[in-house]
């Protein structure tokens, strides 16, 4: 990674994320919860502490009950 472009922090909890992809490295850092994630077909569960790192052009999406 040559340059950081963005660090953001969701104010309120979010329980899905559609289908979306970002043209650079994507870092997802999650403070409290669980649930899964798919990337490229592949389903990745994910809890409070996990930390993420998603390709730049890789369709991804998120999905929480808690």
């Amino acid at each position: 990674m040559k340059n950081l472009l963005h660090i953001g922090m969701l104010s309120q909890p979010s329980y899905n994320f559609h289908p979306h992809s970002h043209t650079a490295w994507e870092a997802i850092y999650y403070t409290f919860g669980e649930g899964t994630m798919e990337v490229n077909g592949q389903n990745l569960i994910f809890s409070t502490g996990d930390l993420i790192c998603i390709p730049p052009n890789t369709v991804n999406y998120e999905h929480s009950e808690k």
